[in-house]
């Protein structure tokens, strides 16, 4: 049995980490490759499209959210008119905002009830 001496095994150390370090830096640049491609606008548009195509079959969702945001519009108008006096105007948000909240929550409630 061959006695090791201290130089021969921080040697063969050494080469054991110069090998780990390279299959680590190999598993580092295929990751950024798997980051530098799910960021490219391509596939960023794909992304995109696909959320937008499943909202639109949740046209229920969709529906009461236009409904919503709609009446707090309109009520915005009503309660605001064509003024010009700025406590008017912050009303008619906050009754825009407030509507619009309610109603949102309200149809929520009710479909949830409906299922």
């Amino acid at each position: 049995m061959k006695i090791i001496s201290q130089t021969e095994l921080l040697d063969i150390k050494i080469l054991e980490l110069k090998k780990k370090q390279q299959i680590e830096l190999q598993e580092l640049k295929d990751q950024f490759g798997v980051v530098k491609e799910s960021f490219s606008p391509s596939s960023l548009m794909v992304e995109g499209i696909t959320g937008l195509y499943n909202t639109a079959f949740n046209k229920v969702n969709l529906m009461n959210l236009a409904t919503s945001v709609a009446s707090g519009f309109i009520s915005k108008k009503l309660v605001v008119g064509n003024s010009d006096s700025t406590f008017k105007k912050i009303l008619g948000s906050v009754v825009q905002f407030s509507l619009t909240n309610f109603l949102s929550k309200f149809k929520k409630n009710k479909h949830e009830e409906d299922n």
